[in-house]
């Protein structure tokens, strides 16, 4: 309880007791769903966002880094040439759109390179790595491929 003093009367102040407010109850509801959603986010990353950190960490090249193609020795896979390749590949991809991705390798816009050959990091985006091969028969050909077909 709170008390408030009232000094209308200036000779002799008369003091009133106020009760408290009472907040609705959908405050309380909403207050205790952000305070567990608050704990759940820190207790996950606390427990789990070291492991993928270190795992990111120990997989990815980051830029002028050496990486190898993570995909078997024994298999040529596709590499785009530039950016908007990559953008058509991906579409042509999605569609199953075989002649479209065989006229993409004739016309040069597409390469097929064996994996794990080394590569170095040119540029890192959020999802994509343009990448330089180090060896090889195209040895020195510029190429954008998904990040995580690329590891250290």
């Amino acid at each position: 309880m709170s008390l408030n003093i009232n000094f209308d009367e200036p000779r002799r102040p008369r003091r009133t007791e106020t009760a408290p407010t009472k907040l609705p109850e959908w405050v309380w509801v909403a207050g205790a769903a952000v305070l567990a959603g608050v704990v759940s986010a820190v207790v996950y990353l606390s427990v789990w966002g070291p492991v993928f950190e270190s795992a990111v960490a120990r997989s990815a090249p980051r830029l002028g880094q050496e990486g190898v193609l993570n995909w078997p020795a024994t298999e040529n896979r596709l590499v785009a040439i530039d950016y908007p390749a990559y953008e058509e590949m991906s579409k042509t991809s999605v569609a199953n759109d075989k002649l479209g991705l065989a006229e993409m390798i004739q016309t040069g816009r597409l390469m097929l390179v064996a994996g794990r050959t080394r590569v170095l990091v040119l540029e890192d985006h959020l999802l994509t790595y343009e990448i330089r091969i180090q060896e090889g028969p195209l040895i020195g050909r510029k190429g954008v491929i998904g990040r995580e077909f690329v590891a250290q």
